[in-house]
């Protein structure tokens, strides 16, 4: 859907990408029933900690601004390297 988006929009100017995030240090994460998964995702984790959501922002805003307005038709994983292993 990215790409099929990036391709129709790009002559109006529009860029499309994907942030994909893994998971992400929020209340809904850290105060839920997932006690074992957390810490065992952890340990998989090659920078061993979860994400906060202003990183997965800051890579919105990036993508969104002039430095990126060569990149579109992108999906980008913001999971500390794990899709990387």
């Amino acid at each position: 859907m990215t790409k099929t988006a990036a391709i129709e929009y790009a002559d109006k100017g529009i860029r499309v990408n994907a942030i994909c995030p893994e998971a992400i240090e929020t209340l809904g994460l850290t105060e839920g029933e997932f006690g074992q998964f957390l810490d065992q995702y952890r340990a998989n984790q090659p920078i061993k900690r979860f994400g906060k959501p202003e990183e997965v922002a800051n890579a919105a805003l990036w993508l969104s601004s002039d430095e990126a307005s060569l990149i579109t038709g992108d999906s980008f994983p913001t999971d500390g390297g794990l899709t990387a292993k």
